[in-house]
């Protein structure tokens, strides 16, 4: 079956798979089934373009402001619901990345670098997804 160009890089781009040749091979088994014309293309991976990832890492100044604003903004929630920071720092985080993937767990776990697992469960105790699923 036939790929089209862009499929292998959205594959590569999309997740790291090291390890993960299961989760490859259940995806491209998915891309085949939802294919038309008897040619896979991205959509059919169910992953982003390859233009939703960036060309470039951001520049270290920018990321140096980005964390200097998001310690003070750690300060005032420590500030405003103190004991609690972590707890709600951590669900911030999960579910950020749960929905900016658009609920694919892979993605969210690799936006993370976390493994799948860590995230399901994290979802799971956030009321998010559903532990049967």
């Amino acid at each position: 079956m036939p790929f089209s160009g862009s499929v292998l890089l959205v594959i590569q781009q999309a997740h790291a798979w090291p390890g993960h040749l299961r989760e490859m091979e259940a995806l491209l088994q998915r891309a085949l089934l939802r294919c038309v014309e008897g040619r896979v293309t991205p959509a059919d991976l169910g992953l982003p373009e390859p233009q939703a990832f960036p060309d470039q890492a951001p520049r270290p100044e920018d990321v140096t402001h980005l964390l200097s604003e998001l310690d003070g903004l750690f300060g005032r929630l420590a500030d405003v619901a103190p004991g609690r920071l972590y707890e709600l720092v951590d669900a911030c985080l999960f579910t950020h990345a749960y929905r900016q993937a658009g609920g694919h767990q892979l993605q969210a776990a690799a936006r993370l670098g976390v493994s799948r697992n860590v995230l399901r469960g994290r979802l799971i105790s956030l009321g998010l997804i559903d532990a049967r699923k």
